[in-house]
């Protein structure tokens, strides 16, 4: 998870529910961001540390009605595809060139 906490170091002088992330923008837990595509999602990321249970994944496809399809590792103990509600998680949307 070192790579999510370069990814998701805020700037200084950013709005709280949407901080500019170095690489990327982070979209806070219950801010009513649909994501994307592409998209990690964190699960457990309190907005300065990951708690000791967080969980990474990327985003599968984009999300419909409030959920979003994932693909992620660590699942079950094996690589794995999930439904889950779009406002229990953080998301970061990486710049992918």
């Amino acid at each position: 998870m070192d790579c999510l906490r370069l990814i998701m170091r805020p700037q200084p002088h950013t709005h709280m529910r949407r901080k500019k992330a170095v690489g990327g923008t982070y979209h806070a837990q219950g801010s009513g961001y649909a994501p994307k595509r592409g998209d990690i999602f964190v699960w457990n990321y309190t907005g300065n540390d990951f708690s000791a249970s967080g969980h990474v994944g990327f985003v599968r496809y984009d999300s419909d009605g409030g959920t979003f399809d994932t693909v992620e590792g660590n699942s079950s103990n094996r690589v794995n595809t999930r439904t889950l509600n779009t406002a229990s998680y953080t998301f970061v949307t990486p710049p992918w060139s």
